[in-house]
């Protein structure tokens, strides 16, 4: 909250939705930052809290916060910038990094991109991005029923497809102040990245191209739970199931990508695309 009272752009009112905590943390926002408008959600909602706070809120320009970043004092001015000359830009993303200077975020990169009008991204770090309010009234927010994990990945496929655009400025830097513990949800990684990457390629992605995708994103997961210790084998078994009975619900909303974002999403994802699309041919 001090972050946010050091930014150089004023003109802005401050939402914090509350995914029903029970730390008090509420309680001392109220004393410290009376000012602040408390949107207090009965349950925890996950990433779509946000929506609630999007919905709140009165400006025309909308800027998400986790609660574990640190934005410098330009990072709301700079998203105005970018929203305010880009009729067509969608999803404003910042890039974030560790503390320690690592860059924190998918599997696309910083390492040949870094340049002052942002890049086209499918898939973004989601822990600040900005937007229009008018876009989130068009395309909606996060998907509810994902709760966390590749939410992001599913937002900007739908604002994408509506024809706007998705990009990470990396001159918008934002600190991911990570816990040294994480939460039981954060623990329960491959439940919620096996559930809802069934779901999404079941929505979205052209039926010959779903045997190769859950071929490689099950080859990710065993590669995850053998080698990097970050996901367990059981949280993997535990996704698929309830991934399988969403399915059918999610074919009812079908919105088939473009061969063009299929490339980009397997090569933000996995590193490569398959039939050669290259950036500069995206919508």
């Amino acid at each position: 909250m001090e972050k946010l009272e050091k930014q150089t752009f004023k003109d802005f009112e401050t939402l914090v939705v509350d995914n029903a905590s029970t730390d008090g943390s509420v309680a001392l926002i109220v004393k410290k930052f009376p000012k602040v408008k408390i949107v207090a959600l009965q349950k925890n909602h996950g990433k779509s809290g946000f929506n609630h706070g999007m919905r709140e809120a009165q400006g025309e320009y909308l800027v998400l916060f986790d609660s574990d970043v640190l934005p410098d004092k330009n990072v709301v001015a700079k998203y105005v910038e970018k929203l305010k000359h880009d009729e067509q830009l969608g999803l404003a993303c910042a890039a974030l990094f560790f503390e320690d200077g690592r860059f924190y975020g998918p599997a696309y990169n910083l390492r040949k991109k870094l340049k002052d009008g942002g890049f086209q991204v499918l898939h973004f770090a989601g822990g600040s991005v900005a937007l229009r309010k008018k876009t989130f009234e068009k395309v909606g927010g996060y998907e509810k029923r994902y709760f966390m994990y590749l939410s992001e990945l599913e937002w900007a496929t739908r604002v994408r497809l509506a024809g706007l655009a998705v990009r990470v400025f990396p001159q918008i830097k934002v600190i991911e102040k990570k816990a040294k513990k994480g939460s039981d949800y954060r623990s329960r990684l491959g439940f919620y990245y096996t559930r809802n990457g069934i779901c999404y390629y079941a929505r979205y992605l052209p039926f010959g191209w779903l045997f190769f995708f859950l071929k490689r994103h099950f080859g990710s997961l065993g590669y995850r739970v053998k080698k990097t210790k970050t996901i367990k084998l059981r949280h993997v078994f535990l996704g698929i199931l309830p991934g399988l009975w969403w399915a059918p619900e999610f074919l009812k909303q079908r919105t088939v990508l473009p061969t063009n974002l299929v490339d980009e999403l397997e090569r933000e994802t996995y590193g490569k695309s398959r039939s050669g699309w290259r950036e500069g041919n995206s919508p």
